[in-house]
C-alpha cells in the first residue's frame, strides 16, 4: 500500500513510517504543513494518516489546499479522546477512521489494512479499539448515554463558539425551549454543571 504520513512529532514520524516500510508498506512522510503540502500536491497515493494537530495548525487544513488531492482513505491519527472531538475531527476531515497516538505500533499496518476493508456503515465513524485489535463506531467505544446525538452536537458545536440560547435556537430554526432541553442534555451527558464548563 501507498501510504502518506504526516506528523510534527519527528519520534513518532520516523518510528511509525519505520514500522510501516518494514511492513512492505511504500511510505512518505512529513512533519511541516508546507513540507506535508508540497508531498500531497505531488502523486496519488492509497491512504493518508494525518495528524490532526499540526504545529500551530490542523491537519485537515491541508486537505482543501489547491492542488491537494486527497486518497480515497483518510485517517486521522490524534491523541484526543473526547468523543465530540473524535466525531468532529471525522466529519471535517471527512475520514474514513480515526486512530488514537496511544496504539501500539505493532498494531498500526494490521489498523491500516483493515481501513481498506470498512464496510460503508462504519467508513466515518470509527475508532481503533485496543483490546478488540478492530475498528468499532465511535457510539460503541464510550458508555452508553455518553455520547450526543446528531441534533445535540450541532448545538454543542455552536455552544463552543459562544453563542446564547437564544441566537442557537434562531441559527438551527428551534424553539429556545428546545435548545434549552438539549443544552441540559448535554450537560448531563458531559458531566458538566454549568454552562461556562460545556462551551470549550
Amino acid at each position: 500500500m501507498r501510504i502518506c504520513v504526516i506528523d510534527d512529532h519527528p519520534l513518532v514520524l520516523e518510528g511509525i513510517a519505520a514500522r510501516l516500510r518494514g511492513a512492505g508498506h511504500e511510505v512518505e512522510a512529513a512533519g511541516e504543513f508546507d513540507d506535508a503540502a508540497q508531498l500531497l500536491a505531488n502523486g496519488a497515493r492509497d491512504l493518508l494518516l494525518l495528524d490532526y494537530h499540526l504545529g500551530g495548525r490542523k491537519g485537515p487544513e491541508l486537505l482543501s489546499l489547491p492542488g491537494v488531492a486527497a486518497p480515497r482513505d483518510v485517517v486521522i491519527l490524534s491523541a484526543m479522546t473526547d468523543p465530540e472531538d473524535i466525531l468532529y475531527a471525522l466529519a471535517e476531515t471527512a475520514a474514513s477512521a480515526y486512530i488514537l497516538k496511544s496504539i501500539a505500533l505493532e498494531d498500526l499496518s494490521p489498523a491500516l489494512e483493515q481501513v481498506r476493508a470498512l464496510d460503508h456503515e462504519l467508513r466515518g465513524h470509527c475508532l481503533w479499539d485496543t483490546e478488540r485489535r478492530g475498528f468499532v463506531a465511535v457510539h460503541d467505544a464510550f458508555p452508553h448515554g455518553s455520547v450526543l446525538t446528531p441534533r445535540e452536537r450541532e448545538v454543542f458545536m455552536l455552544l463552543r463558539t459562544g453563542l446564547l440560547d437564544k441566537q442557537i435556537a434562531e441559527h438551527l430554526q428551534r424553539s429556545v425551549h428546545t435548545v434549552r432541553v438539549q443544552i441540559r442534555a448535554i450537560r448531563r451527558k458531559r458531566g458538566q454543571t454549568r454552562r461556562a464548563e460545556v462551551s470549550f
